[in-house]
């Protein structure tokens, strides 16, 4: 009987909250004046996370009657690649989701995502949305204000032309690599387009972020001296399970009684850690010795660093350098931003051109003209490519 108590007085307690909540957020929302949602979860919420993801069929309360389902519709994440427009169709281009937690102004207009990217001081980036980001340390993604000056500062200059032709070099000897094995297969062809696409950008960003290469076949599929996992492996986890790290924090997922997954995730992220700090000695052993002739994004880092702990030991106060931990939270964020978006692009390139040969003749084509009258440094040779780069970001004709 207590306990039928407990969770009965547990159960009102949270539908009072969540009912006083949603008024007070919606009076809120009433005096912006665009167009109202209201929801009984917010999109954060990690029950409501552990739920639809759990139980999908709980989104079918989309389809309630009088539009008292439209909430989930738009509360699920990535709810925008499945509903496309639509929901703005109905609604307008921009709406005001009030859930208890907070008010979410959803935008699909040119102009008005315009401003609020420009205004970077009044639209500040909620913190908590970005949380999973942090895994491994604060990086530019994560901080705000003089924060994220500091780290645009660092870590911008390494995204110049000498980068560029680095990616180029090691994208191209990658993929000569990747098509040779494809060939090696004879008419069977291969099924491993995404696959090899993926260890194909893992290469060339290590290259271009660490300064490390690899052969396409090898490299980075071995497991490394005091490693039980590779480093693709553990870096692949990471990057397929984001969303965990914002119901779970990375401390907790060593515990015994967790499934195994996310005990293996755990060791992934342990991994990958200890392959960091391996990789972040020997560039300072390297630097130390001058022999760091490679720009890359390592290189710039942990030059960052070091100014900031030669300041600290001299009882200067600095704020021009980043921390280990911030080092480390970069170089994930930019494999996350670059490792998946960009394996994904070119396998998804590559099965067009399969299933259209005319414009596979049609890329061809200029690529045979370019290597006719250019070398094939980058300088020379990437801004010729425009067919290639229709392909790739836009629409051929």
């Amino acid at each position: 009987m207590a306990i039928l108590l407990f969770f009965g007085t547990f159960i009102l307690a949270y539908v009072v909250w969540t009912a006083s909540s949603i008024f007070r957020n919606y009076q809120i929302a009433r005096r912006i004046g665009l167009p109202i949602i209201i929801s009984p979860v917010s999109t954060l919420n990690p029950f409501w996370i552990l739920l639809w993801r759990g139980f999908p069929a709980i989104l079918s309360l989309k389809h309630l009657p009088f539009g008292l389902g439209t909430w989930a519709r738009c509360t699920s994440m990535g709810w925008a690649f499945q509903d496309k427009h639509k929901l703005h169709d109905e609604i307008g281009p921009i709406f005001t989701l009030v859930t208890p937690a907070a008010n979410e102004v959803t935008i699909a207009d040119p102009e008005a995502a315009h401003a609020v990217l420009a205004r970077r001081k009044d639209y500040i980036k909620p913190a908590v949305m970005y949380e999973q980001l942090n895994v491994f340390g604060r990086n530019l993604n994560t901080v705000e204000g003089e924060d994220w000056q500091r780290h645009r500062r660092l870590t911008a200059p390494s995204f110049n032309e000498k980068t560029s032709s680095l990616v180029w070099e090691e994208a191209r000897r990658q993929a000569t690599s990747m098509v040779s094995l494809w060939a090696q297969k004879g008419s069977q062809g291969t099924t491993e387009v995404v696959a090899d696409t993926a260890t194909l950008a893992l290469h060339v960003l290590t290259c271009a972020g660490f300064g490390e290469t690899y052969s396409f076949n090898e490299g980075v599929s071995q497991v490394a001296k005091g490693h039980e996992m590779t480093y693709r492996d553990s870096l692949s986890l990471c990057l397929a399970n984001i969303i965990t790290f914002a119901i779970i924090p990375k401390q907790y997922l060593y515990l015994s009684f967790f499934p195994r997954k996310l005990r293996t995730l755990g060791q992934a992220v342990q991994e990958f850690q200890q392959y960091m700090e391996e990789i972040l000695a020997r560039e300072r052993a390297s630097g130390a010795k001058g022999k760091s002739e490679t720009p890359n994004l390592m290189s710039a880092l942990v030059k960052a660093s070091d100014e900031d702990s030669q300041a600290k030991e001299s009882g200067r106060h600095s704020k021009l350098g980043l921390t280990d931990e911030e080092i480390f939270g970069n170089l994930f964020a930019y494999n996350l931003a670059g490792h998946e978006t960009t394996a994904n692009t070119v396998a998804y390139a590559l099965v067009l051109l399969a299933a259209h040969p005319h414009y596979q003749d049609w890329v061809r084509e200029e690529i045979m003209q370019v290597q006719k009258t250019s070398a094939e440094e980058y300088g020379a040779s990437f801004p010729q490519l425009q067919r290639c780069l229709a392909v790739m970001v836009g629409r051929p004709p």
